[in-house]
């Protein structure tokens, strides 16, 4: 894990001391804690342990046992999940059986189906949206 500072002064950066930037868009100065979960280009790391960790990290932040943002980074192995405006339908295969090689979740985000991958970075931001603007849809833009 790696600690770095969300700068107002910097506009919508949020800068490390190796000057590497993430995508928080920030406007206080809060600290972000970084979990590099991809020790080398091959490392991957299931959904379901992902998703553990995010819930982990937002239970904390709404009990308010950290002030810090945090910010996961990790590849996934061959994943498809189900958003909630998603059916079976939306599948190009059966949903009993992904393709060989690959999981299927259903998840809590909105849209339909997300193909992740090896070689895809992804990126899961914990913050409080309080700490910026109230506003999801400023927040997405």
């Amino acid at each position: 894990m790696t600690s770095f500072v969300c700068s107002s002064s910097l506009g919508p950066r949020c800068l490390r001391s190796d000057a590497r930037t993430c995508a928080v868009g920030a406007v206080a100065h809060n600290k972000c804690e970084l979990y590099d979960l991809m020790a080398d280009s091959t490392s991957l790391t299931d959904y379901q342990d992902a998703l553990v960790l995010q819930r982990k990290l937002q239970r904390e932040k709404i009990d308010g046992n950290t002030v810090n943002d945090a910010l996961i980074v990790l590849q996934h192995p061959p994943t498809y999940t189900l958003g909630t405006g998603s059916t079976k339908l939306h599948l190009k295969f059966d949903e009993g059986s992904p393709p060989e090689g690959s999981s299927l979740y259903r998840t809590e985000r909105g849209g339909e189906v997300t193909f992740h991958g090896p070689g895809q970075v992804v990126i899961y931001p914990i913050l409080s949206l309080k700490n910026y603007r109230k506003d999801l849809h400023w927040y997405i833009s």
